[in-house]
Formats: C-alpha cells, sequence, structure tokens
C-alpha cells in the first residue's frame, strides 16, 4: 500500500493548479485515481499530510487552497 502523502505530494507535484486544491478536491482525486472510497480513514491521512508538508515547508496555504 502507497503512504497517502507521497499520493498527496506527487498529485500537488503533477496537477500544479494556478490556484491550487482544497482539501476536499485532494481527497476526491486520490480517491479517484486508486478507485477508493474518500472515508474517514483517507481524509484523516490527507490532513496529517497535508499539516506536516506545511510544516517541512514542502507546501504554501493561501485561502485554505494548498499548492
Amino acid at each position: 500500500m502507497v503512504r497517502k502523502s507521497i499520493l498527496v505530494y506527487d498529485l500537488l507535484r503533477t496537477e500544479q493548479p494556478e490556484e491550487g486544491f482544497t482539501e476536499k478536491e485532494i481527497v476526491q482525486q486520490i480517491s479517484n485515481k486508486l478507485d477508493i472510497s474518500a472515508g474517514k480513514g483517507l481524509r484523516k491521512q490527507v490532513t496529517v499530510a497535508l499539516r506536516r508538508g506545511l510544516d517541512f515547508g514542502i507546501l504554501t496555504r493561501s485561502n485554505n487552497k494548498f499548492r
């Protein structure tokens, strides 16, 4: 099983939308890509990955959108 943090960072690196993705959009993209349900477990893992990305300076956040 692939760690969700790797999927989050890979999604943000490959897609690179101008305004960024919201947390909900990230969960939906990963859910559709891997054909898994967007349940509580996936949302929690994505939230942790985003928080760690912000802490380590990998991601930036503005207006609740991540880049």
